[in-house]
């Protein structure tokens, strides 16, 4: 799954309730406290207003439509597109598998962050890109970006900037100089509010973009009290500090049993290659039986069974997952792990 967060099939597999996973593998926000919903009669008795985002810790713009989640609005921007579509992987699993009219033109983030010139050899009529990216976490270069959306704007095609996990992150670019006709920016409310369960998100642009942005989201795409939830959430990034030093203690305990913490992991997660010699699925699924998901990464062609993401949450189960890798590779050479 490209999330991660499939735990009804993990929890079916070993014959447990979902309750009692822990669940590593979906990047959601671990450093916020959550209450109870109730939801109002009125608001099922009533279509939706439409109401904006009035959280002011996570909505900064003027211009925004409310989206049920990015990955509804990923399928449905990909299906609107006619043309050829740049990707700038390694992305999000949607992007490649959501239905479109048009080609994907595949580039390695590498490859555009020192040459983002290098679009212009192609016929495009939209690029994504992903800030940061997912799974390693990296953020291509302010220069590269602005010379990205200048192209699009030169060649009358869209720039849509994925950034979902950029509230994670203290390294940030001006969004006003990139809120152009031909930049759109979309951000998921349900990773750092820990709230996937109600999928919100919202896409942002200049005036020239709102009704374009609208008839492709369609009416009523959010309930009233998903909304009204989220603006009660109150968020203190003084989190990040927790975060910041959670990401280290991961880091040095895993390097310390050889595994290889790959790209900047800016954000909430951390993608690791394994030793050498170690098996993905059987890490996976020794895991799993100790009811701990992680997410594999063997359906990236540029990573592969080798390497896994790991989402970071608090330190007492951040210990125990550590303390579960240990144990496998200290009885790997005399277990056998085979898939479930």
């Amino acid at each position: 799954m490209a999330h991660g967060g499939n735990l009804v099939e993990a929890s079916n597999r070993i014959g447990v309730s979902k309750y009692d996973i822990i669940d590593f593998s979906a990047s959601i926000n671990d450093f916020i406290d959550l209450k109870d919903i109730f939801i109002k009669r009125d608001d099922i008795k009533i279509y939706p207003q439409g109401i904006m985002i009035k959280n002011k810790s996570i909505c900064e713009f003027e211009n925004v439509v409310n989206t049920p989640g990015l990955t509804f609005f990923i399928h449905r921007l990909l299906s609107y597109v006619n043309g050829n579509i740049i990707i700038i992987e390694p992305t999000f699993k949607e992007y490649n598998s959501a239905f479109t009219y048009g080609n994907r033109i595949n580039i390695p983030f590498n490859v555009v962050n020192q040459n983002p010139e290098i679009i212009k050899n192609y016929n495009f009529s939209l690029v994504i890109i992903v800030y940061p990216d997912n799974p390693l976490g990296n953020m291509i270069s302010r220069e590269s970006l602005l010379r990205i959306s200048n192209i699009c704007m030169e060649r009358s095609s869209m720039l849509f900037i994925d950034e979902s996990f950029i509230f994670f992150s203290k390294k940030r670019y001006d969004d006003d100089e990139l809120l152009n006709k031909n930049t759109l920016i979309g951000r998921s409310l349900t990773k750092i509010l820990g709230i996937p369960g109600l999928r919100l998100g919202y896409i942002a642009g200049d005036k020239h973009n709102i009704n374009l942005i609208k008839n492709i989201v369609g009416p009523w795409s959010v309930a009233d009290y998903v909304i009204e939830y989220a603006n009660s959430i109150s968020i203190n990034y003084d989190f990040l500090k927790e975060l910041d030093a959670e990401k280290q203690f991961m880091i040095k305990s895993l390097e310390n049993m050889n595994f290889k913490a790959i790209g900047e992991h800016i954000a909430n997660y951390i993608t690791f290659k394994l030793p050498d010699g170690i098996s993905g699925i059987k890490l996976y699924n020794y895991l799993l039986k100790n009811m701990i998901l992680i997410r594999l990464l063997n359906d990236y062609d540029c990573l592969g069974e080798n390497y896994i993401r790991v989402t970071i949450r608090k330190h007492e189960l951040n210990k125990k997952l550590i303390d579960n890798i240990r144990r496998f590779l200290h009885e790997n050479d005399s277990g056998s792990w085979d898939i479930i």
